[in-house]
């Protein structure tokens, strides 16, 4: 939703910002200035074998796969997701992705209520393209940084993955 001052009903395009994140493409299509504070939405572009770690944040998440496979974690339960499929996380609950299979995972991440944008920004390096890197881990400096934001954002780091059974 969004008010009349700030006349902006539809979002993307031009208007998307790009950042690596980790060894990942974000794209964050709409922040919480644009919506009032009700909503994020950022698509993730991620290679094979990319996998973030154990964390928690404030907003709500929802990812929609639109093309790959990923394993959802939630309370470090897995839960396999394909094209088409949807995965909820709730606020502050243990989470994390990867993805799986020989092709990358293209999937919107929606943040509810609105939050999440500052913490990409802080993090990823800002990017003008949209070719996926391949998958070497994230750097030490993006830890570093990951590390500062994270308590910025209200975000608890909790450690590896759970293993693939």
């Amino acid at each position: 939703m969004s008010d009349d001052s700030t006349g902006q009903y539809s979002f993307g395009g031009d208007s998307a910002e790009r950042y690596l994140f980790l060894g990942a493409i974000i794209t964050i299509v709409t922040d919480g200035t644009a919506t009032d504070g009700s909503v994020t939405v950022t698509e993730i572009d991620a290679p094979p074998g990319y996998e973030n770690n154990l964390h928690t944040h404030p907003p709500n998440e929802l990812f929609y796969v639109l093309d790959g496979e990923m394993t959802l974690y939630v309370d470090r339960k897995p839960y396999h997701l394909t094209t088409g499929m949807t995965g909820f996380v709730p606020a502050n609950r243990p989470h994390g992705f990867r993805v799986v299979g020989d092709t990358p995972l293209h999937v919107l991440a929606i943040f509810v209520p609105a939050g999440m944008a500052g913490f990409f920004r802080d993090v990823g390096t800002p990017i003008e393209t949209l070719e996926i890197p391949d998958y070497h881990g994230p750097t030490e400096e993006e830890l570093e940084r990951m590390m500062a934001a994270s308590p910025r954002h209200d975000m608890k780091r909790l450690g590896p993955l759970p293993r693939p059974t």
